[in-house]
């Protein structure tokens, strides 16, 4: 694929002739998203005031790490759904009669889900997800984030603990873990209560294996899962 995944994507009614939007969500010709047997239970929509998509870079300087960060887009007034293979997002305001703008993360891609309650007028309430993609042949893949603004009240730790909960079962489900992420996932059927975050900072579920975009989702073409799993427990 050509150039970076930005998640987001413009999508007309009715496209959903990419067999199952691998990479990107259908819709159905009324607009509404195609949700796919393997997307299971359907939860949504949940109201959020704004997502946003940030890259950070790593570089080096002589000795020095330097992380560049970088956001690529942010919308306003979004919805929210969880399935049991993926997180879609969807833009209210259509762009026309007859078209939208949306986008997923599938579980595969996955390498952290973090939250914070509202703490101060600076540090609102946040739900935190992120994957990697390599850029090109680097060595030193780009760290991306989606960042969800939430509403004052919302409980974002529940939130994550559902999302964590459909993710580990959706991995155990098919059967392609590595031996030694199993019991880690396994674990997190039930994800503990983590302790409350430092002002500024995310509480963080952190998976011990994923995959870079856009592997680990190939089953739904009835194919063998690709790509290679990543991360502390492969």
């Amino acid at each position: 694929m050509a150039g970076l995944f930005g998640m987001m994507a413009k999508q007309v009614h009715g496209s959903i002739a990419t067999k199952y939007d691998q990479m990107y969500p259908g819709l159905d010709a009324d607009g509404s998203v195609h949700f796919a047997e393997y997307d299971g239970e359907v939860v949504g929509p949940i109201a959020v005031r704004g997502v946003s998509w940030i890259r950070a870079r790593m570089s080096l300087n002589g000795f020095n790490l330097r992380v560049n960060q970088e956001t690529d887009w942010r919308y306003f007034d979004v919805s929210l759904y969880l399935t049991d293979a993926r997180l879609v997002v969807v833009v209210d305001k259509p762009i026309d009669a007859r078209t939208r703008r949306v986008g997923h993360l599938r579980y595969p891609w996955i390498h952290s889900v973090g939250y914070r309650p509202r703490q101060s007028f600076l540090n609102e309430c946040e739900l935190v997800v992120g994957m990697e993609q390599p850029e090109g042949g680097a060595e030193m893949p780009i760290d991306c984030t989606l960042r969800f603004l939430l509403n004052r009240t919302d409980d974002s730790a529940e939130l994550a603990r559902q999302i964590v909960r459909r993710l580990a079962g959706h991995h155990l489900a098919r059967g392609t873990l590595p031996p030694t992420a199993i019991p880690g996932f396994e674990q997190l059927l039930d994800p503990p209560h983590l302790p409350d975050p430092k002002k500024g900072d995310h509480a963080t579920y952190w998976f011990g294996a994923y995959k870079h975009y856009p592997a680990g989702a190939e089953y739904i073409f009835g194919e063998p899962e690709a790509g290679t799993w990543r991360g502390t427990d492969t």
